[in-house]
């Protein structure tokens, strides 16, 4: 038996099912809030991303003329 598996048995011989499931509940709406925010930051990264691009763009075609 592994360390983690020792700690899952003491965890759940500890709990009620209700206080279980409640910090299962938990949780899972603080893993989705971090989902959330992750995808904030990567909308906000490929629009800096995006920005640089332009710009790169506009200094290439501004070493043209």
């Amino acid at each position: 038996m592994h360390f983690k598996d020792i700690q899952m048995s003491d965890l759940m011989d500890d709990k009620t099912d209700k206080q279980l499931l409640d910090s299962m509940i938990a949780e899972v709406a603080k893993a989705r809030n971090e989902v959330a925010c992750a995808r904030r930051d990567i909308n906000k990264a490929e629009g800096r991303m995006g920005f640089l691009v332009v710009l790169a763009n506009k200094l290439i075609n501004r070493n043209k003329d």
